[in-house]
């Protein structure tokens, strides 16, 4: 028992233990302040990279609209010169027949 000191007893007043819950009610509500804070921190981060990636993959996506719309005109250029060089085939043959 030599290492035990024992303090004479003490009445804790009513200030005293209000002054003590409010302090950890202060330690308690910073923590959770800045616990919010960290949560709100990730998911900023993480709105902000999936806003990102999605930025990228709109832009792929439009790039792609774009060579499958010059793609078709193109087809389309050649659909046309095929036409008119059937025309000018049967005409051909049309023409000999008679």
């Amino acid at each position: 028992m030599d290492n035990v000191t024992i303090f004479p007893s003490k009445k804790v007043s009513d200030k005293e233990i209000n002054l003590l819950l409010n302090g950890l009610i202060k330690l308690i509500k910073k923590s959770a302040e800045e616990n919010i804070e960290l949560e709100l921190k990730r998911e900023c981060n993480f709105a902000t990279k999936t806003a990102l990636d999605l930025t990228c993959k709109l832009k792929e996506k439009e790039n792609k609209i774009g060579r499958l719309e010059k793609e078709i005109n193109l087809l389309k250029e050649q659909i046309s010169k095929m036409q008119t060089q059937n025309n000018i085939a049967n005409l051909i043959v049309n023409n000999s027949q008679f």
